[in-house]
């Protein structure tokens, strides 16, 4: 009876010792764990009073309509700046037909000026013949040829001549002096229209921004998501930049502070089991991220200084990033803040060729790889021993089928409960619950039955 308990007593802790390895050991899980995602802060982007709240559902999809500000202010800026917009348009076109209009006006003072220019060339020609006169009138008067009264005639129509070449030609200057002026003229209002042309530039701009902040009246959720903390009700005055609400995006992570002697092996890409305090009885998939670069008190508003005072050591907290592997599909919403409990599958114990098979097969590799051992061994002991006497005399002893079946189930469910267990969330899961029960007790029963 003594041998039995003692027998009973070693299968238990065995088995014991078996689960602490293969679960304590193996999984790391905590439970300060919370549900947490990129929430977006919904704030406008000008100021006025709110006209609508659209937000009837929690649920909203991109684009939808949220809030509408009271569009008349800037509806009433966006006329003036479009008149500012025609009225600099209409000085450039006002601009551009006087510089025509003195383009033209420059073409009549060059052709006036060709005019005169001929004209003073005629006079040129009949100065010089009544001065080529004069001059012979004077020759032949010293010679007695002439009268007096021709001589005086000839010098009379030399100058006069003379004189009429010279306002010609002063003519021909002053033409000259009215081109040259309606040319700079022409720069002038030329230079009127770029400045106009900028004015049209910078009232367009204008236009733009009052079209912009016109369309800033509709605010529209940037993602899909459920509406949270809405802090607007219809005629509310908000502020440039003031939070009206919040978005929280389907996209949900799990922040994990787990302890720091709890990530040793812990990597990103490790599997992960998430539970989730409102949602008792189910489990999801997932799997490590990252691992923040520091302890969450490091970054806390007063991090520890401990080169002062008394020194207590306390185990620190690192942040760990879990992402569910599929978003979760389930008739309650969870968003952030809500507790939860993770734990991922990080060995910090065992063999490394152990810890590689199941990390990139599965557990039945682990009963798979000793195959080739027991082939070996067996071949070994045909080579090596010898059949005991009761066997060498040629007598048929039945096979123990008892024994062979309390082994069986004893291996079967054991390999079946390390093949199951993550996905069946382990204990938690009655089967996997059975099957430990079906191995405990093939194993007992097996030993009792040989012993």
């Amino acid at each position: 009876m003594i041998s039995l308990l003692g027998t009973g007593a070693a299968v238990a802790l065995t088995l014991a010792g078996v689960y602490y390895y293969a679960f304590v050991q193996c999984y790391q899980s905590t439970d300060d764990a919370f549900i947490e995602a990129n929430i977006i802060d919904v704030a406008p982007k000008i100021s006025g009073r709110i006209h609508q709240v659209l937000v009837d559902d929690n649920r909203v999809k991109k684009g939808d309509l949220l809030v509408t500000i009271d569009p008349g202010d800037y509806d009433a800026t966006l006329r003036q700046k479009q008149a500012a917009l025609d009225n600099a348009s209409a000085q450039a076109l006002a601009v551009q037909a006087t510089i025509q209009q003195q383009e033209a006006h420059v073409n009549t003072l060059q052709a006036t000026e060709e005019a005169d220019k001929a004209t003073a060339e005629a006079d040129r020609a009949s100065a010089a013949n009544a001065a080529s006169l004069s001059k012979r009138s004077q020759e032949l008067f010293a010679r007695q040829a002439v009268a007096p009264q021709d001589l005086d005639t000839a010098r009379a129509n030399a100058q006069a001549t003379q004189a009429t070449l010279d306002g010609a030609l002063k003519k021909v200057v002053s033409d000259q002096a009215q081109v040259t002026e309606a040319r700079y003229q022409v720069q002038t209002y030329q230079a009127l229209l770029r400045s106009v042309q900028a004015l049209i530039l910078e009232a367009g701009a204008n236009v733009e921004s009052a079209r912009l902040s016109r369309s800033y009246a509709e605010i529209r959720a940037p993602e899909n998501g459920r509406i949270t903390n809405k802090a607007v009700q219809p005629g509310n005055y908000i502020q440039t930049g003031q939070v009206m609400l919040s978005l929280v995006p389907s996209d949900i992570y799990i922040i994990a502070n787990f302890k720091e002697n709890q990530i040793g092996r812990m990597r990103p890409g490790q599997t992960a089991t998430i539970r989730i305090d409102s949602l008792p009885g189910y489990s999801f998939a997932g799997h490590v991220h990252s691992i923040q670069a520091g302890t969450g008190a490091r970054f806390s508003l007063l991090p520890p200084q401990n080169a002062t005072g008394n020194y207590v050591k306390v185990v620190q907290r690192v942040p760990v990033k879990i992402l569910f592997d599929e978003k979760p599909a389930t008739m309650l919403p969870i968003g952030p803040g809500e507790s939860a409990i993770p734990t991922v599958v990080a060995p910090i114990l065992g063999a490394t060729l152990g810890g590689w098979l199941t990390d990139d097969y599965s557990w039945r590799w682990v009963f798979y790889i000793n195959l080739p051992v027991g082939i070996f061994a067996i071949i070994m002991c045909f080579l090596f021993l010898e059949d005991p006497p009761y066997l060498k005399d040629g007598k048929t002893r039945r096979v123990d089928y008892i024994g062979f079946g309390l082994l069986v189930i004893w291996i079967g469910c054991l390999q079946i409960m390390l093949d199951k267990g993550q996905d069946e969330d382990w204990f938690s899961s009655s089967f996997i619950r059975w099957l430990a029960f079906g191995a405990s007790a093939g194993i007992v029963l097996f030993l009792l039955w040989e012993l």
